[in-house]
């Protein structure tokens, strides 16, 4: 996993937990540690303050939603509130699409995508107040605000706006190269931000007229921003290393 990626285990309330994949039962045990991050349940980033939660504006489909986590002892279950969480959890889709309004942005999730919520910062050495989703699969439709620059993060790239740019939305998907179904080893191992993740190719496009920011991970110069219509980035091996294909 990137390790430059700024998305940590910590939580509000000064209390980091750690987990630890087990082979009992197939299932992650959740073990306790200490740390801090975020301060306030209710803030947001328009406020100064990293927001901590989203609110499920619709849902559409037939499927549902999962989460794992220390919530649910490191078991998947069902999910059927309302309001998705930035915590010791990440969730998944099942043939159901959900749009979210999370720190003054609006994302539109599908593809079956696995993620959970984060936050970012504008540049180095400044506070992460704005918001992200974390994708390891998926696809998902970013409307932003001009003061609230929401972005989306996978194995391959840091994904929004330009900063300080007008309002925007963008399109971005994630797409695993292997065939066979993801296990609940490769989706903890991508939580915990191990090593040997998923190798998988990122597809980002602006749908306005404003461009897209994107840092890549893989290819020639990452960590150096480009401004774009549209970029394809892969991961051929290990992390860092990969194809990236701009369109400007």
């Amino acid at each position: 996993m990137n390790r430059n990626d700024a998305r940590t285990l910590q939580i509000p309330g000064g209390v980091r937990w750690i987990r630890q994949l087990t082979s009992i039962l197939g299932c992650a045990s959740l073990l306790v540690g200490v740390g801090a991050l975020c301060t306030s349940g209710t803030a947001s980033a328009a406020g100064n303050q990293c927001a901590t939660s989203a609110r499920i504006v619709s849902r559409t489909g037939t499927g549902f939603i999962m989460w794992n986590g220390k919530e649910t002892k490191g078991v998947a279950a069902k999910f059927t509130g309302k309001v998705l969480t930035y915590g010791v959890h990440f969730y998944e889709l099942h043939n159901e699409g959900i749009k979210i309004a999370f720190g003054g942005d609006t994302y539109t999730l599908g593809g079956n995508a696995v993620f959970d919520l984060g936050c970012s910062a504008l540049g180095v050495g400044q506070k992460a107040v704005m918001p992200r989703i974390n994708m390891l699969v998926g696809s998902a439709t970013v409307k932003t605000t001009h003061a609230v620059e929401g972005s989306v993060s996978t194995e391959e790239s840091l994904l929004g706006q330009v900063p300080q740019s007008a309002a925007m939305s963008y399109f971005v998907t994630r797409q695993l190269s292997q065939r066979s179904a993801l296990t609940l080893t490769q989706k903890v191992k991508w939580f915990e931000h191990i090593a040997d993740q998923p190798k998988g190719v990122t597809n980002v496009k602006t749908l306005t007229g404003v461009l897209e920011n994107v840092t890549p991970y893989v290819g020639p110069a990452p960590d150096k921003c480009r401004h774009v219509h549209s970029a394809k980035l892969a991961t051929t091996s290990t992390f860092g290393h990969g194809t990236a294909i701009y369109h400007f």
